[in-house]
Order: C-alpha cells, then sequence, then structure tokens
C-alpha cells in the first residue's frame, strides 16, 4: 500500500495517519423543492423526504443511519449509490434528495436546477490519508496534505461563488 484516503481515523497495524480535512455532509434537492429557501437543514426536515443515500457498505451510509436512530428519527432510504453522478440524476428527475459530503460538490459543474444546502446536524466527517509506516517518502504526505488543502480550499471558493450569485439573483428580482 502506496497510500489510500478513508474516513477516520482507524487505527491499522503497520499504517500511519495523517489528518486531512473536515467535510460536511449536504442536502442536494431541486431548486424548486419546498426545503430550497432554508439556509440549513436538520435531520428533522428530511424524515418525509426520499432519501438518496451512499451504498450500503460505504462508511457514509452507516454514519448518516447512526445519526437518524440517535434522534429518534426513521429515515425514508429510497435509493443508495456511492456514484455521484447517479445522485445528481436522481435529483434533477425529482426522485429523492440526495446526503452527499462535501467534495461531491467539486462534481456539481454549476448546476443551476439543484441547489446544496448543508445539513446541520450531522457529524462532519474527518478525512485522513494512509501509508506504510516505513515509507521513506514523507515528502508525499506532505504533498497530500497541500493538495487537499488546497481542494479545500477550492470548494469553500465555489460555495461562495455560488451564494453570491444567489444574492445577485435575488437583488435582481427585487
Amino acid at each position: 500500500l502506496d497510500a489510500a484516503f478513508s474516513i477516520g481515523p482507524i487505527s491499522i497495524p503497520g499504517l500511519q495517519t495523517h489528518f486531512l480535512m473536515e467535510e460536511s455532509i449536504y442536502v442536494l434537492l431541486p431548486i424548486h423543492h419546498p426545503l430550497s429557501s432554508k439556509e440549513v437543514l436538520y435531520l428533522s426536515d428530511l424524515c418525509e423526504e426520499p432519501l438518496i443515500t451512499p451504498n450500503i457498505k460505504n462508511k457514509g451510509y452507516s454514519s448518516l443511519k447512526r445519526a437518524f436512530e440517535k434522534k429518534g428519527y426513521l429515515p425514508h432510504i429510497a435509493f443508495s449509490s456511492s456514484n455521484p453522478q447517479t445522485h445528481f440524476r436522481f435529483v434533477e428527475k425529482n426522485m429523492g434528495i440526495s446526503l452527499c459530503p462535501e467534495h461531491w460538490l467539486l462534481f456539481l459543474n454549476d448546476t443551476v436546477h439543484l441547489k446544496a444546502i448543508m445539513l446541520a446536524d450531522s457529524e462532519k466527517r474527518k478525512i485522513y490519508l494512509f501509508c506504510d509506516k516505513l515509507t521513506k517518502n514523507q515528502g508525499m504526505v506532505r504533498l497530500f496534505s497541500k493538495i487537499m488543502y488546497l481542494v479545500q480550499m477550492l470548494m469553500y471558493g465555489k460555495e461562495a461563488r455560488k451564494r453570491k450569485q444567489e444574492i445577485d439573483r435575488q437583488h435582481h428580482t427585487i
């Protein structure tokens, strides 16, 4: 194993872990959905909604299911997939709303028919880089850390740009 990324922390003998970033869970829904006017969403907002979640084998699925159960809610899971494009297509066709990790927002390609809203009461996911403890290439670890920092800045920049466009549109219609 040279390197792997995963939600963590995980302790595996012979591997070292490096924290890279935290990411929020977002709710992806059509722009005309009744919940799209909210600034943030909560698990209680989603109880009656058909949900598109990560695949059952994905760690994100189990953490989302636990979050619902912890609050005493039973989620209505309509579809599961770990493919971002499948989530986007299903939401565009009004087949449900998606619960997706923040890094998937980079793949939206400024889709105007969908809106992403942060899920406020879910735990942030911690992303780690795993590599062999004996690796001599510590430069690789530093490089991945820098790349993930840049990715995170791009995500926040894209979200800020979308927010500004939304405010400009609202201002223009007034």
